[in-house]
Parts: C-alpha cells; structure tokens; sequence
C-alpha cells in the first residue's frame, strides 16, 4: 500500500497555502487537474511538512490500477 497514489492541490511546503484534495468546497478546481501534485502514501508517511485544509482531508488517494489490486 505504501505506492497507492495521492492528489492534492499543493505537496510543497515551500508554497503559501494549503494542500486540498480534489473535492474539497475549498478548492480552486473542483476535480483533479493537471496542476494537482501527486505523491504517495510512503511520500505521505515520510514528511511532517504539510499544511493539510482542515476541511477537505488535503488529499484524494488515486484509484488503483487491476495489477495493483491483484
């Protein structure tokens, strides 16, 4: 599980604002776009780093692929 997929809106703690997931009411866009950072829950677990929205969870795990469900 440690390679299943994330989206958010912002992974980099060096830009101003906080990470949102794809359908948080906070949210520029409501829905993954290509300006979304993708990351992974090992990523995820490794870095203390983010600012998450405190309403929208701050990210959307990626639907997995039929090889990774196998």
């Amino acid at each position: 599980m440690a390679a299943v997929q994330l989206y958010t809106t912002n992974a980099s703690p060096l830009i101003e604002g906080n990470g949102h997931s794809p359908l948080c009411r906070h949210a520029h866009e409501r829905a993954v776009v290509a300006g979304d950072d993708l990351l992974t829950v090992a990523d995820l677990m490794e870095r203390t780093d983010f600012d998450w929205c405190s309403e929208g969870g701050g990210y959307a795990m990626r639907r997995l692929s039929d090889t990774q469900l196998s």
